[in-house]
């Protein structure tokens, strides 16, 4: 028998080790796209990932020519800070001065990438004689928050705000429109204090509501009366979105009025003095049974004098 040789045998082992190594890491090298990064030499790489989207997420490395060779890690992402706030939903509404609006205003906070942020201040805000409630609230899970809007007393356009310190796109506004109320009161104008027999007043009546916008939703017909009563008032007057102008025309002198209501409102007086029209007529009622001639007479005549309208005409010089 011959000796063994276990050197030679170690270092056959040896160079087929080697011969094996470099088969396997030419083969990576040929199978893996990724393996020109010289941490892959060892069958080792690493990748930046970046997640945008909050929520429960999961990233997957795979090497594409081995279908079983995957990987799958879970994270979850929360929003970053944010970034920006802006409308969701509540603009465009309308209702009567004073009434609270039907749905609430509400804004989202948002992080850089669009995702919902919780615990933002907002601040919301009404028009002067409005009100939002809450004022200050924060923004849920969502990222939202809500208020809701009582509208102010003055009819027309209004807005309410929302803010939230220096983010992009605060402060929110929501444009909302305030319509008047029902007819509370009349206001009635354009009678002279004095004003001559016969002329023609025309008076302005405006029905408001009880925050003193012009009812612009009544149509509600007219009643006058005068305590003239030759006065010539119209027999058949409305109000056209809150407004009338009627023509009054008074005939008796002396202290006149004239009275002006619609149903369900307490009506309004007006007064004036009515003076005499011009000179209408001079009449000679009586006069002395006889006179001595260039001699004053024992009875003095007595004179009338009328306006047009059949008034008497105080303090006429007569001659």
């Amino acid at each position: 028998a011959h000796p063994v040789d276990h050197d030679a045998h170690a270092t056959a082992d040896s160079v087929e080790l080697d011969r094996v190594r470099k088969h396997v890491e030419q083969h990576l090298a040929e199978t893996l796209p990724v393996a020109r990064h010289p941490e892959l030499a060892l069958g080792v790489g690493t990748a930046n990932v970046t997640l945008v989207s909050a929520g429960s997420r999961t990233v997957t490395a795979a090497i594409t020519t081995v279908p079983a060779a995957t990987a799958t890690q879970s994270t979850t992402v929360t929003a970053a800070s944010a970034s920006s706030i802006a409308s969701v939903s509540g603009a465009g509404q309308s209702g009567t001065v004073g009434a609270t609006l039907a749905q609430p205003f509400v804004v989202r906070a948002t992080d850089l990438f669009g995702n919902p942020v919780s615990g933002v201040s907002v601040a919301f805000a009404g028009p002067a004689t409005g009100g939002i409630a809450p004022a200050s609230i924060t923004t849920l899970a969502d990222g939202t928050a809500s208020a809701t809007g009582t509208l102010g007393h003055v009819a027309g356009a209004q807005t309410f705000t929302a803010s939230s310190g220096a983010l992009a796109g605060s402060p929110v506004s929501f444009a909302a429109t305030a319509t008047a109320g029902a007819p509370a009161s009349l206001s009635v104008s354009g009678l002279p204090a004095s004003v001559a027999a016969g002329a023609t007043s025309t008076l302005l009546v405006t029905a408001l509501d009880s925050f003193s916008n012009t009812a612009t939703g009544s149509n509600a017909a007219l009643t006058l009366t005068s305590t003239d009563l030759a006065a010539v008032l119209p027999t058949a007057s409305a109000l056209a979105a809150g407004i009338a102008s009627v023509p009054v025309t008074l005939k008796t002198t002396g202290a006149r009025s004239v009275t002006v209501a619609i149903a369900g409102v307490p009506s309004v007086t007006v007064a004036t003095t009515v003076t005499p029209a011009a000179i209408g007529s001079i009449a000679i009622v009586s006069s002395p049974p006889s006179a001595t001639v260039a001699s004053a007479a024992g009875t003095p005549a007595v004179v009338v004098v009328k306006d047009t309208l059949g008034n008497l005409v105080p303090n006429a010089t007569v001659t």
